[in-house]
């Protein structure tokens, strides 16, 4: 009787294990038939055959089944984006369970290309999941959809640039200057990535970091006009002149018609000693808009300085006049060109001119 009944027993197990060869033969092949064709019924088919499958604990301990099965889901979790078929568990769970139950290292080797694809699948899926959250504004769910792609295919510069941007968002100030380090290190770095950082590093106060993460973002790339005109406002409030001018003639070949790069290049060079290239740049501007107020102030107060170091240059004198009383009438309220004709007048003794401007800023100051 134990006999017959081992028998029976064992035939059973033969029989088990050519139904369950059976059915992931038959879901391979409807795998196969789908990734041909593109049918989704037949992705499906393959489904309900690996399902089929899982009858006891032991079939997910089954390196094959957990394979084939992740392949079908993670699949079905890109392909049937609306759920148009009803399922016990999301195909995204699905596939990344048995994505774990992967762990036979030789094995893993072995179907390298296939355990790739499911990655690269899930990933996709995540990818949607998230790039949803984010339309619909909720900023977490999309960071955690974010971070999950890039776990399982890390480096996609779209996701890493997302996730800078969602940690910047919710005030997650350090993990987004690590997102954005990661970007401008990365092969298909853009000047935004470097001006997103430094915007950072800004924000912290960290003034030694911005400077280099511009100074590295202008090396790459050189004629960008964001990074320029960044790099060129920060030197400007540090009055680090010497370093405008070292930048000034990039930003002028990209806006050979911009007065304020003109302004700035005329105070650069004045600041560091270089005074006909101050009353260089200081000209250009007034051959294209004679009526700036800026420049003709600047080479007014140029002018009289030289002729107060020389009081005998009548030339200096006559041009200083010309451009501070320019300035006036421009702006008859500026106090600035103010003093500066009452300085002028009162060196060269014009007593009637000297009351005039006196009497002017008396009103102003008085008021």
């Amino acid at each position: 009787m134990q006999r017959v009944l081992f028998v029976f027993s064992f035939l059973f197990l033969i029989t088990s294990q050519i139904h369950a060869q059976s059915l992931i033969k038959e879901a391979m092949n409807s795998f196969a038939l789908y990734g041909k064709k593109q049918k989704i019924t037949d992705l499906e088919n393959a489904r309900k055959k690996i399902d089929a499958l899982y009858t006891t604990k032991k079939d997910s301990n089954v390196y094959r089944n957990n394979l084939v099965r992740g392949l079908i889901y993670s699949t079905l979790a890109v392909v049937d984006v609306n759920r148009k078929y009803t399922y016990k568990k999301d195909p995204i769970e699905e596939a990344t369970f048995s994505l774990r139950l992967l762990k036979n290292s030789k094995l893993n080797i072995k179907y390298e290309q296939e355990l790739q694809y499911i990655r690269t699948q899930l990933a996709k899926a995540y990818l949607i999941k998230a790039n949803k959250a984010l339309e619909e504004g909720r900023n977490y769910d999309a960071l955690s959809g974010y971070v999950l792609v890039n776990n399982l295919s890390s480096g996609n510069i779209n996701v890493l640039h997302n996730l800078a941007l969602l940690n910047e968002r919710i005030g997650s100030i350090d993990k987004a200057i690590e997102y954005y380090n990661a970007l401008t290190a990365s092969e298909s770095s853009h000047p935004d990535y470097f001006l997103g950082l430094a915007n950072l590093y800004e924000q912290r106060g960290d003034y030694v970091n911005m400077l280099s993460t511009l100074q590295k973002g202008h090396k790459e790339f050189p004629r960008n006009r964001d990074i320029i005109f960044k790099l060129l406002n920060t030197y400007s409030e540090k009055a680090d002149y010497k370093s405008v001018l070292s930048l000034i003639n990039h930003a002028l070949a990209i806006e050979e018609d911009n007065n304020n790069l003109y302004y700035l290049a005329g105070f650069a060079h004045e600041v560091t000693g270089s005074l006909d290239k101050a009353e260089f740049y200081y000209k250009k501007i007034l051959e294209k808009s004679p009526d700036n107020y800026d420049a003709n102030y600047a080479l007014g107060l140029l002018y009289l300085n030289s002729f107060i170091i020389n009081t005998k240059n009548d030339n200096s004198m006559f041009l200083a006049k010309q451009h501070l009383v320019k300035a006036n009438e421009i702006n008859p309220n500026d106090i600035k060109a103010l003093r500066a004709l009452n300085i002028l007048y009162n060196e060269t003794g014009d007593m009637l001119q000297l009351e005039k401007i006196n009497n002017k800023l008396n009103e102003l100051t008085l008021k």
